[in-house]
């Protein structure tokens, strides 16, 4: 298929040799988040963060205008949104602790038309219950999208999850169909097992299965849903752990597919036999596991499936459906950088994809098949120019016991690659949580200073199978700084690096990391920044708001411990004199996540042994720093820091 592009960016084949962006730059957040499409492809619906806030902006394509705009409640966040006719919008409500943290949904749905009017709250904590029955009590329920349901204008399908007794605890799962005007709801289909159930609608808006975890013997099982009779009927082997996650089923086919761990415990895509359950796979990876599907533009079907055990891989399965050739086709205009679909029109004749890379931040296009041609709608971060950032670069190696240990490198544009100076930056979480090969905003930061970054998927990390993930439970201090300082030893004895200008910069578990890798490995790092950080263990598990809910504590137990003389080992606190590198403590004094107790801890530790440290804190932050004022003086001691420690960064080659 020949594609004619109405929009292009020249970039630079080498890197420019333009003055770097300014720290300003990478203080700044991005001007837009998520985006879907109306189903008439007319309009578009984009989340916009404003500090620590995110609202809803409606946009008119044909001119850009804004037409429309939803506000979240005061320091919450528009989390994810969709079209469910031509001219309303559903919109799930998150909060966040910081910018260090992803917004945490609060279970609540909210409604709007697209110019703004005829608001409604749907479903949560702070409204009345709405069902058929018309009871006006108060229930305290979490509620999600299952399937918006376009074509009937009216009606949704949403999940619930439902304490069956605030005293003793447990919790029931429902699938409700909702009105979106009205918020009024039926009574709903109960899930056949206490729990939270993952449902699976199908694309013509049909309940068809359930997925839920048995609370007793801790196995996955699957249920059909039988909608005549309104039973469900078990289907399948009962799998081991959180093993299947619903995706897509076919109106016409009945066939569905499903995210499933395969015998190597890694996430594989599979289709499933709704008469038997039986499994059949369609793609899997040898290294990551699977990170996305593409399905087609009336959602019956997958495309493709995306791996990232490097730079992202695409698996195409139906190569030859209309739409994989559609996006093979524009992909090949972007060459280098990923095209991924965003969201189609109802007819399947527009298209919103993004165009995203290590160095591009990401843009958004509108491709109309009627014309043939795409055009560029914006950019996240308009004023950032790819053509002067680094190139993140996959790299993986041999752990000390073993193991093969990935993560990313990125390079300080043009500068020659030997003997650069260093900053490792492990990434917070820290399970559940990996490093990816997209633009990021610190590594990019310190690669334009003329520093390489270092960036380790440690063990606990997603992306690369469950013994990867469950081989860092109780290991914080321990296997986990071992695969990071493991990593930093493979680049000192390439020669890609400088052994003796060394710094290690991380923000909450990766505040944690910094400090106690610089504890276990005095001699390898010459400056130490604790970004809303961890240092004391048994402190975190008193403090931090994790601990507020059953959940929270059971998780905390699990994956950082609950041997007391354990915690007190692994608390990089505790360990204070093995320590030779001067510290810069960040931290927020509202933080709850990792609460400000922990740098004041670290700092009368510090001040009682004469260690040297420099402190900054901002009074009206959390966990991380949502002003850009604030992000811009950070990133500017941060860089005086590295200056002072291991010199300025590598100059421009000739």
């Amino acid at each position: 298929m020949k594609l004619a592009i109405a929009f292009c960016v020249a970039v630079c084949l080498t890197p420019c040799l333009a003055a770097p962006p300014s720290v300003r730059d990478f203080a700044r957040h991005a001007e837009f988040g998520k985006a879907k499409l109306s189903p008439d492809g007319t309009l578009l619906a984009a989340t916009v963060p404003r500090g620590d806030e995110t609202h809803v902006a409606v946009i008119r394509l044909a001119d850009m205008k804004i037409i429309g705009s939803l506000r979240a409640p005061d320091h919450e966040h528009a989390a994810d949104l969709w079209w469910v006719s031509d001219e309303r919008i559903v919109i799930a409500i998150g909060s966040s602790a910081g910018p260090l943290e992803q917004p945490g949904l609060t279970g609540e749905l909210v409604a709007s038309n697209a110019d703004g009017s005829a608001k409604r709250y749907l479903y949560g904590y702070r409204g009345q219950s709405a069902t058929g029955a018309g009871s006006g009590s108060i229930e305290y329920g979490w509620g999600w999208m299952l399937h918006p349901m376009i074509d009937n204008k009216d009606d949704i399908w949403i999940k619930t999850v439902r304490s069956t007794n605030p005293y003793l605890g447990g919790t029931l799962s429902y699938a409700h169909r909702l009105n979106v005007y009205t918020s009024r709801r039926d009574n709903g289909v109960a899930a056949p097992l206490p729990g939270s159930a993952d449902f699976l609608v199908d694309d013509a808006g049909t309940l068809k299965f359930a997925v839920i975890g048995d609370e007793k013997t801790l196995f996955d099982r699957t249920f059909a849903y039988e909608s005549v009779e309104r039973k469900w009927r078990e289907i399948g082997t009962p799998r081991k752990g959180r093993s299947l996650i619903p995706i897509a089923a076919d109106s016409v086919t009945g066939a569905a597919y499903f995210k499933a761990r395969d015998r190597s415990n890694r996430y594989c895509l599979e289709s499933m036999n709704s008469q038997s359950g039986e499994l059949s796979p369609l793609s899997c990876d040898n290294v990551a596991d699977l990170d996305s599907v593409l399905l087609s533009a009336d959602r019956k079907q997958p495309l493709a499936a995306r791996y990232e055990p490097g730079k992202p891989v695409t698996d195409w399965i139906n190569p030859e459906h209309a739409d994989a050739e559609l996006i093979r086709a524009l992909a090949q205009s972007f060459p280098d950088q990923e095209v991924s679909p965003v969201s189609w029109s109802r007819n399947a004749d527009r298209l919103l994809f993004l165009v995203d890379s290590d160095r591009n931040p990401g843009e958004l296009y509108l491709y109309d098949r009627k014309v043939n041609k795409a055009q560029f709608v914006y950019a996240y971060r308009s004023w950032i120019n790819p053509s002067q950032m680094g190139e993140r670069r996959p790299i993986s190696f041999k752990s000390r016991d073993g193991a093969t240990i990935h993560g990313y490198l990125t390079l300080p544009p043009g500068r020659t690659e030997k003997q650069l100076p260093l900053v490792v930056n492990p990434h917070g979480g820290p399970f559940g949580i990996r490093d990816g090969w997209q633009w990021e905003s610190d590594p990019q930061f310190l690669a334009t200073q003329g520093y390489a970054v270092l960036q380790v998927n440690f063990r606990g990390s997603a992306g690369y199978g469950s013994k990867h993930y469950e081989d860092g439970r109780g290991h914080w201090g321990t296997t986990m700084i071992d695969d990071i300082t493991d990593g930093v030893h493979y680049l000192t004895e390439s020669g890609v690096v400088d052994g003796s200008r060394i710094c290690i910069y991380g923000g909450s578990y990766g505040g944690y990391a910094s400090l106690m890798s610089a504890v276990r490995e005095p001699d390898l790092y010459r400056c130490v920044i604790g970004y809303a950080g961890v240092y004391d263990l048994p402190a975190l598990k008193r403090n931090s708001d994790i601990r507020r809910s059953k959940m929270g504590r059971n998780y905390m137990n699990q994956y950082i411990g609950d041997d007391p003389d354990e915690l007190e080992a692994q608390s990089p606190i505790n360990h204070l004199e093995a320590l030779k590198a001067p510290v810069f403590i960040v931290h927020g004094e509202l933080d709850e996540r990792a609460p400000f107790d922990q740098a004041k801890l670290l700092r009368k530790a510090m001040d009682k042994r004469k260690l040297p440290y420099e402190w900054m804190v901002k009074s009206n932050e959390g966990h991380g720093f949502w002003n850009e004022d604030h992000r811009e003086e950070l990133y500017t001691k941060m860089l005086a820091f590295l200056r002072e420690h291991i010199g300025a960064g590598a100059p421009m080659s000739d």
